[in-house]
């Protein structure tokens, strides 16, 4: 450590890190320089050397971090709640910026950006799909945005289609046609919709044609039919289709063969019937056929009338042989072609006869399948069961038939494919369709419902719902709960503000800029406002706030708002960076300077009478924030200032000759100045204004 108070030729280098802030050294001027993270920082302050210095070579390593506005930092906001500000809509104040008073008026706060308000109903809400819809003109109240809503008429039976429930019969249904064709008067009952339904006198002997009944004579019927030719009051008894005939007088002088025979015979049947019954001669015998295709179709074995000759076969001579002894005479009675698909069909045609709807009822392999036809919430149906009359073919009974009864049959409920999202969408749609905007109501989660209002705006609310004046009460407040909105039920969530207290900041920089023409700036900084002058240097200006004199709109200078009036605002006066050497007592104007004023470097030299020259250059992005180099050479004649090493400009020497200058900082606001570190090479002079001693390492 050396101790020196003369002149000599001088070297030093000032680390902050190695001496820290020592008043050896340094003299302050303004504010509290101090050491933070190994540099010197300088926040409002400023200082200047103890010692002065004269020519050599001298360099500065500072950090810039901003440019100096003069600015207003008000006390902390009256009210951070951004409802209270969004009710404001002629906000305003008085304010002096770069000397020239302001009125500021008209601040509109309400048009910022909200998130809506919204409904949360309760966790209670009806959920299952069935109870919705089975509604079909449900309807709620609610105020949405400040405006009162009757939501009427939503029907959910109509919008939500169902499959049909169905009945699925045993797989022990009678398939037997000629049972089914017996059967004239069939009965069940079904409860079909929610609808009891007996459904009787089910016919279904003529639900299809029949292939007659036929009788087969014996195989020793007379085959001459020379013996026939003689015969011409032949004679027999038939009952034929339930009508008993005797058939006489048959002359069958003339006949030439058997199939002769067998036409006379055909003919004298079918005069007697007045149907077209049949007769041939096959082979050996003869075949006698009813000549019709429906349930009365029948036949008997032939008998003797007791007149005439009789050619039944009873007689002496065997003619037909189809008389009940002839040994193999055969009747053949009628068969149904009726199939399981017409059965189902005639069952299908009673019951929808019954109800007047379009149920189906289809056989399917060995089963029957009965279904609603009905496409809601109502769809259902039960087993079948006996009616008490006609003859039952529930199944029930002593025959299977449709084997749909209780202990067999398989119902199969109605179901839809909607859920509880799709109730939220109809509620949504007739909201939509009362307010003409687009709210929104979703189902969340597993339990209840939420509504939105749509708009983004100060207006954006939304209340409880309540009972309508008609329709089924959807808003929970009935005996079902339904959206479970209801007063006591419903929570709502109040519009919030997007943009927070950031967005009334920049609603009072619009009106301002539009005021002043300039970039001026108003941001919230954690709990108050700060207004800035757009303009920088000593010419920066900004006053403590005040209401406007006269002003009709709301005053916003004080306390409950920006809080920036006399007494709680706190003014920062503009200036420009100083840093170089100079003079620093009784108001000299001797100087060698770096100044940064707004965007521009200005290299600088000044003597005691006022000669100045300088140069200025933009102040590059590249040199703010970040630790920069600033160096210039003070010759006898000139001195050049350089940044980074590179040559920025070459001034004439202006100072006064001979007259040492003391190192200097100042007008550094509070912007967090850092120098990094002080270099010096040249001529240390002392000063009969000082006695000091100061210590360095050379």
């Amino acid at each position: 450590m050396d101790i020196r108070t003369s002149d000599e030729y001088y070297h030093l280098i000032y680390d902050p890190l190695l001496h820290g802030y020592t008043t050896s050294f340094f003299k302050t001027k303004t504010g509290s320089p101090a050491i933070s993270t190994n540099v010197l920082r300088l926040a409002s302050a400023a200082f200047y050397t103890t010692g002065q210095f004269m020519y050599g070579e001298y360099a500065f390593k500072v950090n810039v971090p901003t440019v100096a506005n003069a600015s207003l930092v008000c006390g902390a906001a009256g009210s951070t709640d951004i409802t209270v500000w969004d009710q404001i809509t002629d906000g305003e104040f008085a304010v002096t910026l770069d000397g020239v008073a302001y009125n500021v008026t008209g601040i509109d706060f309400s048009t910022g950006a909200y998130t809506p308000a919204f409904l949360t109903g309760k966790s209670t809400a009806t959920a299952t799909i069935d109870t919705w819809s089975a509604v079909t003109s449900g309807g709620f109240k609610i105020t949405i945005d400040g405006t009162a809503r009757a939501i009427t008429g939503i029907n959910f039976k109509t919008a939500f289609p169902y499959t049909s429930a169905y009945l699925t019969g045993g797989n022990a249904a009678t398939s037997t046609i000629a049972t089914w064709a017996a059967v004239s008067d069939g009965s069940f009952r079904v409860t079909m919709d929610g609808t009891q339904r007996d459904v009787t006198g089910i016919d279904f002997r003529n639900v299809a044609a029949y292939t007659p009944a036929f009788l087969t004579g014996g195989t020793s019927a007379t085959s001459d039919f020379a013996t026939w030719a003689t015969v011409t009051d032949g004679s027999f008894d038939i009952t034929i289709n339930g009508a008993a005939k005797s058939i006489t007088s048959i002359d069958f002088t003339g006949v030439l063969s058997m199939a002769d025979v067998a036409a006379v015979i055909q003919a004298k049947l079918r005069t007697a019937t007045g149907t077209n019954e049949t007769v041939v001669w096959s082979t050996n015998k003869f075949i006698i056929t009813s000549g019709v295709t429906t349930s009365a179709s029948a036949i008997t074995v032939l008998s003797a009338t007791g007149s005439g000759t009789d050619i039944s076969g009873a007689g002496a001579t065997a003619y037909m042989d189809s008389d009940v002894g002839a040994g193999d005479e055969a009747v053949t009675n009628k068969v149904s072609l009726m199939t399981m698909a017409q059965v189902a069909t005639t069952i299908q045609t009673a019951l929808r006869a019954v109800t007047s709807a379009l149920e189906t009822v289809v056989w399917s392999t060995n089963h029957f399948v009965v279904s609603s036809v009905n496409t809601t919430v109502d769809s259902a149906i039960t087993v079948l069961s006996a009616v008490g009359s006609g003859t039952d073919i529930s199944g029930a009974g002593a025959t299977t038939f449709m084997d749909a009864e209780i202990a067999v049959g398989a119902v199969t409920a109605h179901a839809t494919t909607k859920t509880m999202a799709d109730v939220a969408t109809l509620i949504q749609t007739a909201i939509r369709t009362a307010t003409s905007k687009l709210e929104t109501v979703t189902w969340e989660g597993t339990n209840h419902f939420l509504i939105s209002s749509v708009n983004t705006t100060s207006i954006s609310a939304i209340t409880v719902a309540s009972a309508p004046d008609a329709n089924t009460d959807l808003s929970g407040a009935g005996g079902t709960t339904f959206m479970d909105c209801d007063t006591g039920n419903g929570t709502v969530t109040a519009r919030a503000m997007a943009d927070s207290m950031d967005y009334v900041a920049s609603q009072i920089q619009t009106v301002i800029v539009a005021l002043t023409g300039e970039s001026d700036t108003v941001v919230y900084d954690t709990d108050h406002f700060v207004l800035r002058s757009d303009t920088t240097g000593g010419v920066s200006s900004v006053s403590v706030l005040s209401a406007v004199d006269g002003g009709s709109g709301t005053d916003i200078s004080g306390a409950g708002f920006l809080n920036g009036l006399t007494g709680t605002g706190s003014v920062v006066i503009g200036s420009s960076k100083n840093f170089g050497l100079k003079l620093p007592c009784m108001g000299a104007t001797n100087y060698i300077l770096f100044q940064v004023i707004g965007d521009r470097l200005v290299c600088k030299t000044c003597d005691a009478a006022g000669g100045i020259e300088y140069y200025s250059t933009p102040f590059l992005s590249a040199w703010m924030g970040v630790d920069t180099v600033y160096s210039f050479v003070w010759a006898i004649d000139s001195i050049v200032f350089s940044v980074n090493g590179v040559r920025i400009a070459k001034l004439a020497d202006h100072v006064v000759k001979d007259v040492p200058l003391s190192i200097i900082g100042e007008n550094l606001n509070a912007d967090n100045t850092d120098f990094g570190y002080i270099y010096f090479k040249g001529v240390r002079k002392t000063n009969s204004q000082f006695t000091h001693t100061f210590t360095v390492t050379a």
